[in-house]
């Protein structure tokens, strides 16, 4: 195959960091046991950070740009909370435009979201279940129960007419 083109080290400043997204212009990175998030902008060089949100969540685990809305949607995993950024038109700029939660996912351990059309579905391990939410009102409209040993989900991607699901570990975290 063809080599892959050069790395280049956005950060080494964040304590273990589990996503980013790009909008094209701003990269935004979640410093998950920091509590925050972070932008950049990439240079010629290197890239260049731009904000530091602070106290987004507790541990804020997924991030993924919605170019539907042009918004990026942060997680944070323990807490039922999506924090929405916006950018502002012809800048590097980004505010949070509003909080949505899932009062049903607080004190939960979810990893991730899926957003499809009007819905976003959250892979939650403690209920065994994935969640299906509206993804402007944050309503659940359903509830999809997993078998116990499949219940350590970390994400979900909808290709054609399934649903592939990726699993770290059963319901109990693998513990006994």
């Amino acid at each position: 195959g063809a080599p892959l083109k050069q790395w280049k080290v956005m950060t080494n400043h964040v304590h273990q960091p589990h996503a980013l997204a790009s909008d094209g212009t701003v990269y935004l990175v979640v410093d998950t046991e920091n509590n925050r998030v972070i932008s950049y902008e990439k240079g010629t060089d290197r890239f260049r950070e731009l904000q530091i949100f602070e106290q987004i969540g507790n541990r804020p685990h997924y991030i993924t740009y919605e170019p539907s809305d042009e918004l990026f949607y942060v997680w944070s995993s323990l807490t039922g909370e999506m924090y929405l950024f916006g950018r502002t038109p012809g800048t590097t700029e980004l505010a949070l435009v509003e909080t949505r939660s899932v009062p049903a996912l607080n004190g939960m351990h979810v990893r991730s979201f899926t957003i499809m059309g009007d819905s976003i579905l959250f892979p939650c391990v403690e209920l065994g279940m994935i969640l299906q939410v509206d993804r402007y009102s944050f309503e659940i409209e359903q509830y999809y129960p997993v078998p116990d040993a499949i219940a350590g989900m970390v994400q979900i991607v909808p290709i054609e007419d399934y649903f592939y699901i990726t699993v770290s570990s059963d319901r109990n975290y693998g513990r006994s």
